[in-house]
């Protein structure tokens, strides 16, 4: 009888010991790996909040996006485009514009068209699709595809949209 309190004496000193061991190695492991992935969190969230305080200084209309996100009128492709168009150096003569039919499914409405500039640089390109995607919500562009006309700063851009009623 007493050779068996010996042996669970033992054993439950064996438990003991491994799990001091265990939390010894955790605390020498594993706390300062956490605390290193801590330092890296702050680190790049400190980032991220200079870049947003430099995105408020240059462009503080960005934080009033969604309040201007308010779409104006009734959508149609060729009047919008040639409104915005004009408005960022691309002229009638630059672009072609094809839409396709209105698709109804259950409550929503989609119409898609495509439209190819023929000759435009990056900065208008940017700008028409930066104002155009702002002003109208529902609208996204599906495809991008931007060839050189082999000249410096010289595209021709086609573009894919899809604009959705909800």
């Amino acid at each position: 009888m007493e050779d068996r309190k010996i042996k669970i004496h033992f054993i439950s000193f064996g438990i003991l010991a491994a799990v001091a061991v265990w939390y010894a190695a955790a605390q020498f492991f594993l706390v300062p790996k956490n605390e290193m992935s801590l330092n890296s969190s702050i680190k790049t969230g400190s980032k991220v909040l200079a870049n947003c305080e430099k995105i408020y200084e240059l462009d503080p209309a960005r934080l009033k996006f969604s309040e201007a996100r308010k779409e104006v009128g009734k959508f149609q492709y060729t009047t919008v485009v040639d409104k915005l168009a004009r408005t960022h150096g691309i002229g009638p003569s630059d672009y072609d514009i094809r839409t396709e039919a209105v698709i109804k499914r259950s409550n929503r409405q989609t119409q898609g068209a495509t439209m190819v500039i023929k000759t435009v640089d990056m900065m208008s390109l940017t700008s028409f699709i930066n104002e155009f995607l702002e002003t109208w919500p529902g609208l996204e562009i599906d495809t991008l595809d931007l060839r050189s006309n082999d000249a410096e700063d010289d595209w021709k851009a086609t573009l894919r949209f899809t604009y959705t009623v909800k």
